[in-house]
């Protein structure tokens, strides 16, 4: 304990609290990267569910037509 008050007493005082105010400014800088980081997960995640929900709605949507009910009115014969 006496080693730690004699850096800070005199000049190793500015040393020790510019050593604190630059680990606070790393520890914020990765607490920010790690709240972007759930950030950008929670978006893909609901990214991921629209899709699914599009695909499904898709093959939903082509099981409900019936082909033989369907006239072919293109002059192109296009499929």
């Amino acid at each position: 304990m006496a080693s730690f008050l004699s850096l800070i007493s005199g000049g190793n005082g500015l040393l020790v609290a510019l050593g604190v105010f630059l680990a606070g400014l790393v520890a914020a800088f990765l607490k920010g990267r790690s709240v972007e980081r759930g950030n950008q997960k929670e978006r893909n995640s609901d990214a991921l569910q629209n899709h699914y929900k599009d695909v499904a709605d898709a093959a939903d949507a082509r099981g409900r037509v019936n082909a033989d009910s369907v006239r072919d009115n293109d002059p192109y014969r296009r499929d």
